[in-house]
C-alpha cells in the first residue's frame, strides 16, 4: 500500500504582529554630554502568544484512546482532554486530525475518528474543544479527514471547514452550519473532490481531485473558493497526474502545497508516474494564481505524496514524507534548491506528520508517526527540529500529529 502523508490559519493580523515581534526595533534613548551620545539598550521584543497542540493515546486495545494536549507558548505539556473509552471495536477514540488553537488561544479546533477497520481514508467529527476545561462540543454536521488539513478558524468566534464537495462556517454556539457552495461533482464513473485546504484572507485554497473514467489516471489541481461570492475562481494550478494502484488507496492523499502567510504565494508538489510503478515529484513557488512559477528544491526527490508548509515569515518551506530518506527538508521559497544550495537542508530523523513552524521560523515540529498508520499504531514522538542542525530532538514524548499556532 502506497502511503502519503498528509497533514492553521494565520491571519492578516496575526501575520502582521509576527512580523513586527520579528523584524521590529526599538530605539535606545541618548543622552549627551562630553560632546558625545551614548546609546541606551535596545529592548528584546517579546515573542506573540503562540501554542502548538497534539494527540496522545492511551489504554489499548477496544480501550485505548486518543486525548489532545498543549503546549502554550514553550510552557509544559498539559493534558486537554479526558477521554473516557466507549470500549468500541472499529476504535473512533483513538486519532485527531491536526488540533488548531483559536487566534485568542481560548479553544482547540479538531476532528477525531478512524478508518472504520478498513485501511481507507481516516474521516472523523469536528469538534471545539475549550483549551481550559477540556469540555468538548461537535460542530453540526461536520465530518472531515484527518490526514490532511481541511478545516480553521476564521476568528475567534467563527470556523469554517472543506469536505469533499463543499466549504462550510460555522459560528460557535450555534445550531447549524452553512453552507457556503460546492467545489466538487460526480457524474457516473467521473468525479472531482476536493483535498486539502487553506485559508487566507477570504479564499479557500484547495487541492481537487478528479477522475474522468474508473481506472483512469488521477489528476490534481490547486485550485480557489471565494468565501465571499461563494464560488470556486477561475484559473487553476496543475500538480500533475498519477495512475490508480490496482489494489486499495489505502489512506491516498495529493500532492502537498501550502500558501504564504499572506495570501500572495504558493509551493507545491507536482507529481508523476504511477502508485504501484512509483511517483516522481518536482516542487514550485508561484503567485497565488500560478503565475511566476519557478522550480526550487531541485536536489531533493521524492516518491510520495508530501507535506510542506511555508515558514512564517515567507522564506523557507519545510517538507516532510519526502521518500526514500532522508525524506524530510526545508527549502529557500526563492532559490533553485541545486547541490550545495546554503538553504537546502535534510534531516535524518524521518517524520510522519505536517512539519509545523515555530513562530519565529527558527525551526519546526514534526511527529515521527501519522494518524494514516495501518493497522493502527498511534505511538510516536514530536521531534522539534533546527533549520540546518541535521537530526531532530524529541520534545514531547508519545506526541501525534502536531498544529503550531500564532495567537494575538
Amino acid at each position: 500500500m502506497a502511503q502519503g502523508f498528509k497533514r492553521g490559519l494565520i491571519t492578516a493580523s496575526g501575520f502582521l504582529a509576527l512580523a513586527l515581534a520579528i523584524f521590529g526595533c526599538a530605539v535606545g534613548g541618548g543622552t549627551s554630554g562630553g560632546g558625545g551620545t551614548t546609546s541606551g539598550p535596545t529592548a528584546t521584543p517579546s515573542p506573540p502568544r503562540h501554542a502548538l497542540a497534539w494527540f496522545q493515546t492511551s489504554g489499548s486495545g477496544v480501550d485505548a484512546v486518543g486525548d489532545l494536549w498543549a503546549s502554550v507558548s514553550d510552557g509544559p505539556a498539559h493534558q486537554v482532554t479526558h477521554t473516557v473509552s466507549l470500549h468500541q471495536e472499529c476504535n473512533y477514540q483513538i486519532h485527531w486530525g491536526q488540533p488548531t488553537f483559536s487566534p485568542d488561544l481560548t479553544h482547540i479546533l479538531a476532528a477525531q475518528g478512524a478508518a472504520s477497520c478498513t485501511d481507507g481514508p481516516e474521516n472523523g467529527k469536528l469538534y471545539v474543544v475549550d483549551a481550559t476545561s477540556g469540555a468538548v462540543s461537535e460542530v453540526p454536521g461536520a465530518g472531515i479527514r484527518l490526514t490532511v488539513y481541511q478545516s480553521g478558524w476564521i476568528d475567534n468566534t467563527h470556523i469554517w471547514w472543506s469536505d469533499y464537495r463543499e466549504v462550510h462556517t460555522y459560528a460557535l454556539g450555534a445550531g447549524s452550519a452553512t453552507t457556503l457552495g460546492s467545489i466538487g461533482s460526480s457524474s457516473g464513473s467521473s468525479y472531482s473532490s476536493g483535498g486539502e485546504s487553506r485559508l487566507r484572507g477570504n479564499t479557500v485554497f484547495f487541492v481537487s481531485t478528479s477522475q474522468t473514467t474508473s481506472g483512469g489516471p488521477i489528476t490534481y489541481a490547486l485550485k480557489r473558493f471565494d468565501m465571499t461570492t461563494h464560488a470556486v475562481l477561475g484559473g487553476s494550478i496543475a500538480l500533475g497526474s498519477v495512475a490508480p494502484c490496482q489494489c486499495s488507496t489505502g489512506d491516498i492523499t495529493g500532492p502537498g502545497f501550502d500558501v504564504s502567510p499572506d495570501g500572495a504565494h504558493v509551493v507545491f508538489q507536482r507529481v508523476a508516474g504511477g502508485i504501484d510503478t512509483g511517483i516522481t515529484s518536482q516542487f514550485f513557488y508561484a503567485g497565488a494564481d500560478g503565475s511566476g512559477e519557478s522550480r526550487i528544491a531541485r536536489y531533493a526527490t521524492a516518491h510520495a505524496f508530501v507535506d510542506m508548509l511555508i515558514s512564517p515569515n515567507g522564506r523557507l518551506v519545510a517538507v516532510t514524507g519526502a521518500a526514500p530518506a532522508p525524506s524530510t527538508f526545508t527549502a529557500s521559497v526563492t532559490s533553485p534548491g541545486n547541490s550545495g544550495d546554503p538553504d537546502l537542508h535534510f534531516y535524518t530523523s524521518d517524520a510522519g506528520s505536517y512539519p509545523v513552524w515555530k513562530y519565529d521560523s527558527s525551526g519546526f515540529y514534526a511527529s515521527t508517526k501519522g494518524v494514516d498508520v495501518y493497522p493502527p499504531d498511534p505511538s510516536g514522538d514530536i521531534l522539534a527540529f533546527t533549520v540546518g542542525t541535521a537530526t531532530g530532538t524529541t520534545a514531547f514524548s508519545g506526541g501525534v500529529n502536531p498544529w503550531s499556532t500564532i495567537g494575538h
